[in-house]
């Protein structure tokens, strides 16, 4: 497999284990304004990598 896809694998999974973190830290934050930054940071991920191709 190329060493691209590795790469997107590995930020994947990197994503999927950290959310937990991440929500426990945020307890206090309401969901809905932590669910329009995950949007927001997907969709400029996203936009980024669909720039480039």
């Amino acid at each position: 497999m190329p060493a691209r896809l590795y790469l997107i694998l590995a930020l994947a999974l990197f994503s999927v284990s950290t959310t937990s973190l991440v929500i426990r830290y945020l307890a206090a934050v309401p969901a809905v304004v932590m669910a329009f930054w995950r949007m927001f940071t997907a969709s400029g991920l996203l936009w980024g990598y669909s720039a480039l191709q």
